[in-house]
């Protein structure tokens, strides 16, 4: 070995053998700093968890068991995933050029996809789409097992005492 690697070896071991060890992490009191708490029906801010990939949108129970009462005010217990996509068939074979409207500028035509309420333009608004996947929900097995009467009138009778 010659020399300058020689050094660069003994500076290595010098501030490795330094080194504090990091206190191992405590993953429970990570995850519980975090965990939601959804005292309440509340049809404009359902849970939504997810990573960029997938999502899974909740209401009060957890699952997606309400879903007319949130789709009422416009917002939709789903669960999304970044590879689940629709196309509705195109039996006119639209391309993004038959919604163009020419325009000319500085001595150039030149088609931009503007005609949004074309035929074309409509079909291609809607497609390719996202393609909710199921929805988990309580369901009647539940109900018939635990007795428990599944509503949203329960669900707010039992978690405020009838009041709210």
């Amino acid at each position: 070995m010659n020399i300058s690697a020689k050094c660069a070896w003994a500076l290595v071991l010098a501030l490795a053998g330094g080194a504090p060890l990091a206190a191992p992490i405590d993953r429970q009191a990570l995850v519980v700093r975090h965990n939601p708490q959804l005292a309440a029906i509340d049809p404009w801010a359902p849970l939504s968890v997810g990573n960029g990939q997938f999502c899974f949108t909740a209401d009060v129970t957890g699952l997606q068991t309400f879903p007319e009462h949130y789709r009422a005010r416009g917002i939709a217990l789903e669960t999304q995933a970044r590879w689940s996509w629709h196309e509705d068939p195109n039996p006119d074979n639209y391309k993004l050029s038959d919604a163009n409207r020419d325009y000319t500028a500085h001595g150039r035509t030149v088609g931009y996809p503007t005609q949004a309420t074309s035929p074309a333009g409509l079909w291609l608004r809607a497609n390719p789409h996202a393609w909710p996947l199921g929805q988990l929900a309580c369901g009647a097995a539940m109900v018939r097992r635990w007795r428990w009467p599944i509503s949203a009138m329960s669900i707010r009778s039992s978690i405020c005492g009838g009041v709210c």
